[in-house]
């Protein structure tokens, strides 16, 4: 009896990633073969199920310290991962790049006007460090653009020019400075996979031991006078310049009730002037916090007052009346200050409404 035919081709039900894992495993040369490493990190073999609070819960376990090797390995895995050809192509191409190059000598001329008059009031060009810490001053804040460096420390690069300025002072003890600076400041984009936007900022900070009569603060409407003056495009133009005080923020929140969170509630206020979010938005939050109807109104109608310092300083009456209160010494404290600021201004004869 002779039996034919009885070798069959092998059949694999598990699909071709599986018969390549074979064929690697299975070469006659024993160099090329994967270890059990590069085969698990391999794209052959399917990675362990594991539920989604497993993973979750490895992974923070994971990020909570920097020394463990699977730290190190997550983080090489991030700056590992490929790039697409189309993300090769999209991220940097923004539609509005060509139409700014149309304003180079515009930009030129603004940028050394404005420099020109920052110098003569004594300004010096002072650089600061370009990356800096994840700061806790913008944990709300959905454009701030956020990197992470190969060690898994995360950083960032300017959203303002007044943070980082702000740490160079402290961590340097400068306490008598007068610094100009324009630079670009970046805003993450709500679409994922492009480049950030990019914005010229321009600032003339002065440092000083103690604010004094306030006449550091009227040089800056001094300086912004000159600035309009020297550009002949604004000559024809109508400016409004509208000024607040922190101290006059916090009065009134004290004054509705609102005993903390403060900071949450600025981040939120300044998202509603920048239509990010709606009053109803901002209701809904304040009711959380214990406001009654009568208490959010009227926060809103004193948080959207803008008006000159007189009649600001008639509706704040229900605040600064009040004796012995942290709210109304508050309120009276920067009512004065620009009350001050106004006067110093006017003495400096800039016509300009306030």
């Amino acid at each position: 009896m002779v039996v034919r035919s009885t070798a069959q081709p092998i059949r694999t039900p598990l699909g071709p990633d599986f018969e390549a894992a074979q064929k690697c495993l299975l070469t006659h040369d024993v160099s090329k073969r994967p270890t059990s490493q590069e085969l698990l990190q391999s794209d052959l073999v399917p990675p362990p199920v594991l539920e989604e609070c497993q993973l979750q819960e490895l992974v923070r376990h994971t990020l909570s310290n920097p020394h463990l090797k699977a730290y190190k390995y997550l983080v090489a895995s991030c700056f590992n991962q490929p790039i697409s050809y189309a993300q090769d192509i999209i991220y940097d191409r923004d539609p509005s790049i060509p139409n700014a190059y149309k304003h180079l000598k515009v930009y030129d001329f603004v940028r050394k006007s404005i420099i020109k008059i920052f110098k003569l009031h004594g300004g010096q060009n002072l650089p600061t460090p370009l990356l800096m810490p994840k700061s806790k001053f913008y944990e709300n804040v959905d454009s701030y653009v956020r990197l992470m460096t190969h060690s898994g420390n995360i950083v960032s690069i300017p959203h303002d020019l007044r943070v980082p300025f702000a740490r160079y002072l402290a961590w340097n003890g400068i306490t008598l400075l007068r610094r100009f600076s324009i630079e670009r400041v970046f805003r993450e984009k709500k679409v994922f996979g492009y480049i950030p936007r990019e914005l010229y900022e321009c600032a003339f900070d002065i440092v000083a031991p103690s604010p004094g009569n306030f006449m550091s603060d009227a040089e800056l409407f001094y300086i912004l006078k000159e600035i309009v003056d020297s550009l002949p495009g604004l000559h024809d133009k109508t400016f409004l310049i509208r000024m607040n005080h922190t101290s006059l923020i916090r009065a009134i929140l004290l004054h509705c009730g609102i005993k903390e969170k403060h900071c949450e509630i600025y981040n939120i206020l300044s998202d509603a002037r920048e239509g990010k979010v709606t009053k109803f938005q901002i209701r809904t939050h304040l009711i959380s916090l214990g406001l009654s109807d009568s208490t959010i109104l009227m926060l809103f109608n004193l948080l959207e007052s803008e008006s000159p310092i007189n009649k600001i300083s008639s509706q704040l009456q229900m605040i600064t009346k009040k004796k012995s209160t942290e709210a109304s010494t508050l309120a009276k404290q920067a009512l004065q200050e620009l009350k001050l600021i106004i006067q110093n201004v006017e003495s400096f004869e800039v016509d300009v409404s306030i």
